[in-house]
């Protein structure tokens, strides 16, 4: 699952460039989502590496490579449903953050991912 460094996935994490790695699949991450409910992780680092996970399925959904109805860590495998699951992890990330640029960082990512409402 991308560049692993001690503690977590590297800076840029699995998806930074908006491309799933090749050869990655649906099955892959919903692997990653099974190891990361039996890891004994913080919450900061198991949001983060959430994150990672719910990104690369988003990625792959854009790609045409994952298929909807199934689920990846509890969400829906559609647009939505892995964008209320990104926006989740991003809301809690900024409480875990000291640095006050990083927590604003983190609330306009999920401002961003947030998906629209249409009344």
């Amino acid at each position: 699952m991308g560049s692993v460094v001690a503690g977590g996935v590297a800076p840029g994490g699995v998806v930074a460039a908006g491309l799933a790695p090749v050869g990655l699949t649906v099955a892959d991450l919903r692997a990653a989502g099974g190891l990361l409910a039996g890891l004994p992780l913080d919450p900061g680092p198991l949001h983060r590496l959430t994150t990672e996970v719910l990104r690369g399925g988003l990625v792959m959904l854009r790609q045409g490579t994952a298929a909807g109805g199934e689920r990846l860590l509890g969400c829906e495998l559609t647009e939505r449903g892995l964008k209320l699951g990104l926006e989740r992890s991003y809301r809690t990330l900024p409480r875990l953050a000291a640095d006050p640029a990083e927590r604003i960082g983190l609330v306009d990512q999920a401002n961003d991912i947030r998906p629209w409402t249409v009344i």
